[in-house]
């Protein structure tokens, strides 16, 4: 099970060879992170777009022996796009070994309807992935501008359009519990 604190030490080691200088480079380009996370997993990514509508599933992961293919939904917007794209990479960072895989995305799709709190390797590894995915799009060290942006009255939307992210993340970063699990996830790795 990947903790908050693996994430984020996973993301700065990305971040390592990807330094965005806040405010002046956002959004992040998923362009710029890929050949790094392909770096930094071994594996090559082909990312594209399908048709197909993005109800319960958005976009995919399929690993293959020698490179990896991400799917998106042709029908998400392009901050939808982004971030799918981004947590589907994340997974290649944080799943290392097959048994960390997920078996059965349909299965998967159900439990976390029924029960997106539940325990099970899955569910974490999906949550793991999303975290990962804003830590990506929504870098740590950007914190202090977000703040700035809450504090001047920007509505989440707005921030949401200048890191180029679905609002609903922009909601969960900025969600207390969430920036308490960040902060004490960041804690002593400054």
């Amino acid at each position: 099970m990947t903790t908050p604190q693996e994430v984020v030490v996973i993301v700065r080691d990305v971040f390592t060879s990807f330094t965005p200088t806040c405010g002046t480079s956002m959004p992040v380009k998923v362009d710029e992170l890929r050949p790094i996370i392909e770096a930094k997993s071994g594996i090559p990514i082909t990312l594209s777009a399908l048709k197909w509508q993005a109800r319960q599933l958005k976009g995919r992961l399929l690993r293959y022996a020698d490179h990896a293919e991400i799917e998106v939904s042709h029908s998400l917007n392009l901050c939808w796009t982004r971030f799918v794209a981004c947590k589907e990479m994340a997974h290649l960072l944080l799943d290392r070994d097959q048994s960390q895989y997920t078996q059965n995305p349909g299965a998967l799709i159900d439990r976390l309807i029924q029960d997106p709190w539940a325990n099970d390797k899955d569910i974490t590894s999906e949550r793991a992935a999303v975290l990962a995915a804003m830590e990506l799009l929504m870098p740590w060290c950007c914190r202090g501008q977000m703040e700035a942006m809450v504090k001047s009255g920007a509505s989440h939307l707005q921030i949401a359009t200048h890191f180029m992210v679905p609002e609903r993340m922009v909601d969960r970063r900025l969600d207390p519990k969430m920036i308490d699990r960040l902060e004490r996830a960041h804690e002593g790795l400054d």
